[in-house]
Order: C-alpha cells, then sequence, then structure tokens
C-alpha cells in the first residue's frame, strides 16, 4: 500500500501519497527531494539522500531489482 508514511529501512525514504503519484513533487513528507531524485540518488548512492547513510542497512536478497 502507499500512503503508509513508513520509512524505508534501505533508503531511508518516507512513502508519501502524493509524491507516490506525482513523482517530480518535492513538497511532500519527504521536503526538498521528489521520489524521482530519490531515484537517482539510490541508483548513485545506494540510498534515497547521502546524508541518511548512516540511518540505513543493506538490502536484503529478496529486496534486490
Amino acid at each position: 500500500p502507499t500512503n503508509t508514511f513508513n520509512i524505508c529501512a534501505v533508503c531511508f525514504w518516507e512513502d508519501d501519497g502524493v509524491q507516490f503519484h506525482n513523482l517530480d513533487n518535492d513538497d511532500g513528507a519527504n521536503r526538498g527531494l521528489s521520489l524521482n531524485q530519490a531515484r537517482t540518488n539510490f541508483r548513485e548512492h545506494g540510498i534515497s539522500e547521502p546524508r541518511f547513510k548512516a540511518s540505513v542497512r543493506s538490502p536484503l536478497p529478496e529486496e534486490q531489482p
């Protein structure tokens, strides 16, 4: 489900239904960062925002794309 406002333990993205449906919106629960930006950061750094590196864990095998 979407719009749970849970924070992902792997990438530190907060599940925001508004941002889920508007991928370029940077004014939701993840202020200053859109889902498209977070996805790019994840591809490049393995996290939605590098400043959260100490707050996450590596993905489990079943969480790999």
